[in-house]
């Protein structure tokens, strides 16, 4: 009987050293990303070097155990989404999740209370793949379009992709590296700034939400002193989707409001 993934069997490490070169197996550039693994339905294998192959566009970075990238897969049907998370026991889990989502399993990227006192986490199978989604034109979503990957982004993330080729960049309540000397490993500063750029599109957007109110004012901080970098104003933000899911929608968006505490949003 294989072990399922939970609370209770794995621990799951809260902190990883985004300084490490360790673990990792970067592709040698962004040609050499065999993506056909990760979107199977989009992708046939002889043709993965191919320029004019559907790209990912859309990346939520530290993706966690992928609530978001569930959401953001009926969002954004005919977009390839990744997830991108240091942590190898929270990408399995993500794995696990996405497959299950893939083949109708209606489950659930949080558990519930009841479930959390039992210890189980019970699912079934659903002919409409999710009860709790579906997509804009009404069919139910198939999630192909969204997967995850092992790596860490500081470093490795021009392996995977070209200038110019992502069009949406989420990071949701990033580890705030509370002390001053911890500072550097923030996934925000000013040389990975120039990095996420060279990745966008133009007009391309990055979605910043956090709970902590020091680590907000060095994130708008930082963009704001990057001449690449100009923060949408509240009326622009006022009707994007991608704002309210990743405040409200999330499984740390939902903790942060159990706690009641503030959540700060800006996007650039």
């Amino acid at each position: 009987m294989k072990r399922r993934f939970n609370k209770k069997t794995v621990r799951i490490h809260a902190h990883v050293n985004p300084l490490s070169h360790g673990g990792y197996s970067p592709p040698l550039s962004p040609e050499h990303t065999d993506w056909s693994k990760h979107y199977p339905d989009h992708f046939h294998e002889s043709k993965r070097g191919n320029s004019e192959s559907k790209k990912v566009t859309i990346v939520d970075i530290g993706c966690g155990f992928g609530s978001l990238l569930r959401t953001l897969s009926v969002l954004f049907p005919e977009e390839l989404i990744l997830g991108m998370e240091i942590r190898e026991k929270a990408v399995a889990i993500c794995e696990k999740k996405i497959s299950d989502l893939r083949s109708g399993v209606n489950i659930s990227f949080r558990r519930s209370r009841s479930r959390r006192k039992s210890g189980r986490h019970k699912r079934r199978r659903s002919p409409s793949r999710s009860s709790s989604a579906s997509s804009r034109d009404g069919f139910p979503p198939s999630y192909d379009n969204i997967s995850v990957l092992r790596t860490n982004v500081m470093k490795f993330l021009v392996h995977y992709f070209e200038k110019g080729q992502i069009l949406k960049m989420f990071f949701c309540f990033p580890d705030p590296h509370f002390k001053k000397s911890n500072h550097r490993r923030r996934i925000i500063s000013q040389n990975l700034l120039s990095e996420y750029a060279f990745v966008l599109q133009v007009g391309g957007l990055i979605y910043n939400v956090t709970d902590v109110e020091d680590l907000f004012e060095w994130t708008v901080g930082h963009f704001d002193d990057h001449p690449l970098f100009e923060k949408l104003t509240e009326i622009e933000l006022k009707n994007d989707p991608c704002v309210s899911a990743i405040r409200d929608q999330t499984d740390e968006a939902l903790r942060v409001s159990k706690r009641k505490d503030k959540k700060y949003v800006c996007v650039y």
